[in-house]
């Protein structure tokens, strides 16, 4: 459903330990995600945790975000999101931070859900001040051909493609688009991408050079999407 909009709320952790990690983790998907989804603006919700992977690159994603699509980001996130009482007081988390995003296009394949997030970050550059429609074309190939074709494969549960939405938060990566994949595992997206010229060999030139970033993450937990 387009329209609408992700407020993600992400933490650094990388301070903690397994352990620490592992039970912030749980109450943040016990007590905080439900608080948060029984609101009236939420639709979905989305606890993930970044995961290494050889295939990451570019960028880091913080280690653990919860992700809520919404219809008013600005009523949602009013007086939700202090750094103290949304990550729990007990732990010391670092570098806090809230993002909106708007939600370009979404793909839903299946009634099954996959276990992984897989997230393709861009900035997106013209290449000639003559011609002004190059995004608008960029946009209409990655939403209309290129997630399509990708989604087609075995391993795709759903997907999404979203955009900044507002200024960058400065000292922060905010890339302009984010492509989110649902997966059964992190390898389904290999396949696909290797199989033909990157960018259909025609908009890597508009890529800013620096920017794409693409990274994985373990679902776990998630409230107002489909379950097993």
């Amino acid at each position: 459903m387009t329209g609408e909009f992700w407020v993600v709320s992400s933490a650094d952790v990388r301070g903690l330990g397994p352990r620490a990690t592992r039970d912030l983790i749980e109450w943040y998907a016990e007590e905080r995600l439900p608080k948060h989804s029984f609101a009236d603006q939420c639709r979905s919700a989305w606890l993930i945790e970044s995961a290494a992977h050889p295939d990451t690159y570019g960028a880091p994603f913080s280690n653990v975000s919860a992700v809520y699509q919404v219809r008013d980001p600005r009523s949602f996130a009013a007086g939700s999101f202090e750094s103290d009482w949304e990550w729990g007081g007990r732990w010391e988390v670092r570098r806090p931070r809230v993002l909106v995003r708007r939600l370009l296009a979404s793909f839903d394949f299946t009634d099954d859900v996959g276990d992984w997030w897989a997230t393709v970050r861009v900035n997106f550059n013209e290449t000639s001040n003559r011609d002004r429609e190059q995004e608008k074309s960029f946009n209409h190939w990655y939403t209309f051909k290129h997630m399509p074709e990708v989604c087609g494969n075995e391993g795709f549960r759903r997907a999404w493609r979203l955009k900044r939405h507002g200024n960058p938060i400065a000292g922060h990566h905010d890339e302009d688009y984010w492509a989110i994949y649902e997966l059964d595992e992190p390898e389904d997206l290999m396949k696909p991408v290797y199989r033909g010229p990157f960018w259909d060999g025609v908009w890597g030139r508009n890529i800013e050079r620096g920017s794409l970033a693409r990274s994985y993450h373990r679902v776990h937990a998630r409230i107002g999407t489909v379950a097993r």
